[in-house]
């Protein structure tokens, strides 16, 4: 997914007075890409869930900075390959 847009709104969380991400920010400038498309290794295991889902959770995680789909295929398939090689994580 390569989204590129100004940081998410904050706003005062009315019991700790600490600043948090909006829960619901506006992606209007989002291109989804499958795991087809950037050569995602087999998943492991599959578990499938029923749909439609409710809530929708992206995990975030750091690496290179990418500009087109080519460059984040890898940085994506680079970030499959640790967590199924060295954490040992199925999918």
């Amino acid at each position: 997914m390569f989204v590129r847009r100004s940081p998410p709104a904050t706003r005062e969380s009315s019991l700790s007075g600490r600043r948090r991400y909006d829960p619901v920010p506006i992606c209007d400038n989002v291109t989804i890409v499958t795991r087809d498309e950037w050569a995602a290794r087999a998943p492991k295991v599959v578990d499938r869930m029923g749909t439609p889902v409710s809530v929708v959770i992206i995990h975030h995680s750091t690496s290179g900075e990418c500009a087109d789909q080519d460059r984040c295929g890898r940085e994506v398939r680079g970030l499959q390959n640790y967590f199924m090689d060295m954490k040992g994580t199925p999918r």
